[in-house]
């Protein structure tokens, strides 16, 4: 077998403990992070009010919230029951949970609405990343100059990473509900394999993993400098 078809053969194989580093760190940050969300959405962490445009804010974060606890859910699953033939990795959740709708009345509908959420998360992802907006939620006068800035790379870094993550998802969401056919829906794992499988694929892979791995040390940051009311 040649080295390009064994690398390959490697990322068809069940996900093993160990094997993807930037899942390890990233199954706890989508966690917490998917936590916070709902804090932000229930207790208005974020002063948005309660007239329209703040409620509507509020259950944007819900279901940024959904969208992060369902990844980190999956990741979960990889990391921790891969190794064992009953597993679950967190494509086959996606494509069980995209069975499900497309079983119900208008569920070729709800798959689309469903990718086309998921979009729209990686489009805020996107944006985030580009505006790099995030630093004034931050309280970060005590450190130096160079470590602000390097808090900021890392938060615009990882946030691009997601949004990459998001976007593979959603597309092959919208294809599982255009053919109906819940088989091609992907989650974590399956996004991560696919951008493996293009033209420069390892080479984009190992950019997405390293941003993941810098969304996780990011959040960190967060949490420490996070400036809250």
């Amino acid at each position: 077998m040649q080295p390009q078809a064994a690398q390959l053969t490697s990322w068809n194989e069940p996900l093993e403990v160990g094997r993807r580093p930037e899942e390890v760190s990233f199954e706890p940050d989508c966690c917490g992070f998917a936590l916070w969300c709902f804090i932000q959405a229930l207790f208005d962490t974020e002063g948005k009010g309660r007239d329209a445009k703040g409620i509507i804010a509020r259950i944007g974060y819900a279901f940024v919230g959904v969208a992060y606890g369902v990844l980190g859910y999956g990741t979960l699953r990889v990391v921790m029951g891969s190794s064992t033939s009953a597993s679950k990795n967190s494509t086959t959740n996606a494509q069980d949970w995209t069975a499900t709708l497309l079983k119900q009345p208008f569920g070729t509908a709800l798959v689309v609405i469903a990718a086309l959420v998921v979009l729209g998360i990686a489009g805020y992802l996107f944006y985030k990343a580009y505006s790099a907006k995030f630093q004034s939620q931050l309280s970060l006068a005590s450190l130096s100059a160079q470590a602000r800035k390097g808090v900021i790379a890392l938060g615009r870094f990882g946030y691009a990473a997601l949004g990459v993550v998001f976007t593979i998802i959603a597309i092959f969401m919208a294809v599982a509900a255009l053919q109906h056919n819940a088989s091609k829906a992907v989650g974590l794992d399956g996004a991560l394999r696919e951008l493996a499988l293009q033209p420069f694929g390892q080479l984009l892979l190992g950019i997405v993993a390293l941003g993941l791995i810098a969304y996780g040390a990011y959040s960190f940051a967060e949490a420490r400098y996070r400036r809250i009311g």
